[in-house]
């Protein structure tokens, strides 16, 4: 209720100026808080985010290690049987998986890094290491398709025996598999030794 000769308008500018002043700074303070729990609930989901992504891509890592290192030890095998002393040409049998087994890698835990930004929450060192075995795969299989094509190509115009008939040059093929897939490997464990160590 408002004394005798005030107004409305005259009760609101007789409150303290410490009063407003006061409401001023706990309306700024509330703002500044809310915020701050705003960025620091995103900062907190972006890290989950990129954890989440990094152990997604070490399993992926993981799994390509270990095809690669299975194409190494069969190409590692074919080229012993291939180079032994006296080797004469080998017959289709002695190939029980191909004549070259080109590991079958994946790059969907990368991909969808990427695709959902969580790349951009990774330490810059993890992004380095990681891009680059990924690269060096795609490189691989650049390499393995190519090369599937030729002897694809080599099989339909001279048969698998015309084809064994230079077996040197498919020992020269086989060898430059078995030096990229060691390569791979040595690189994964690599990796893995430095994401591993810096995940949480």
């Amino acid at each position: 209720m408002l004394r005798p000769g005030r107004t409305l308008r005259g009760e609101q500018f007789a409150r303290p100026a410490r009063l407003v002043i006061l409401e001023s700074f706990l309306i700024a303070l509330s703002i500044v808080l809310a915020l701050f729990a705003h960025r620091w609930q995103e900062g907190r989901e972006n890290a989950q985010l990129a954890e989440r992504a990094m152990r997604g891509i070490q399993d992926e890592l993981t799994m390509n290690r270990k095809a690669a290192q299975e194409s190494l030890d069969y190409h590692s095998g074919l080229l012993q049987l291939l180079m032994r002393p006296g080797a004469t040409q080998p017959t289709s049998a002695e190939f029980p998986r191909g004549f070259v087994m080109p590991a079958q890698l994946l790059s969907t835990g990368w991909d969808t890094a990427v695709a959902t930004d969580a790349v951009s929450h990774f330490d810059y060192e993890d992004v380095l290491s990681v891009s680059r075995v990924y690269s060096d795969q795609e490189r691989y299989d650049t390499q393995s398709l190519a090369v599937s094509q030729i002897i694809y190509s080599e099989l339909y115009t001279r048969g698998h025996e015309g084809f064994l008939e230079n077996y040197a040059n498919l020992a020269s093929i086989i060898g430059t598999f078995a030096y990229r897939e060691r390569q791979l490997v040595e690189l994964y464990d690599a990796t893995l030794s430095d994401i591993t160590a810096a995940t949480p």
